[in-house]
């Protein structure tokens, strides 16, 4: 939920007060971004003991997330630009200063939205890459298993002949 400064919250005077909901709605997103890059960094460290279905679904979610995340913070961006140059919106000195403020804070949003976009990617690839090698392994291990196993089996069986062989002809 997003915490508005009641202190310095102009409910008379319209323009600041959607200029004051613009900064807090930016701030919130920074906060949820924070909580994105913790989960990005418990599956890293999940990614290192065991790469499973579960981390995958997770970094996809993350991912999805993020798309929506930085389309909404783009959405922002343009009307606060757009307040910015608009002639008609009356607008306090101080107004002008949060909606700056506003904006930077946005644009540091769009910014870490993408780094961890980046992020995710980088790591739904190490996944498939982990998943993969240990594919290749398991598969190569049991080839082996099985190749062993048959000669194994085989060897028995030529001994089990060669020692019916021997006790016919003793």
């Amino acid at each position: 939920m997003i915490q508005l400064n009641k202190k310095n919250l102009y409910s008379y005077k319209k323009t600041r007060l959607a200029i004051q909901m613009i900064l807090n709605i930016a701030k919130e997103y920074l906060r949820r971004l924070r909580i994105v890059e913790k989960q990005l960094d418990r599956l890293k460290d999940d990614a290192k003991e065991t790469a499973e279905n579960r981390e995958v679904f997770k970094l996809l979610e993350i991912q999805n997330t993020l798309t929506y995340f930085t389309t909404s913070l783009k959405g922002n961006e343009i009307i606060m630009e757009r307040l910015m140059r608009t002639p008609n919106v009356k607008m306090y000195e101080e107004d002008q200063d949060v909606l700056e403020d506003a904006i930077i804070e946005n644009r540091q949003a769009i910014e870490m939205a993408s780094i961890y976009q980046q992020i995710t990617a980088a790591l739904v690839d190490a996944f498939g890459s982990i998943i993969s090698n240990n594919l290749y392994h398991y598969i190569t291990y049991t080839f082996w298993y099985n190749q062993n196993y048959y000669h194994y089996q085989n060897n028995l069986l030529t001994l089990h002949i060669n020692l019916n062989h021997s006790l016919i002809n003793n």
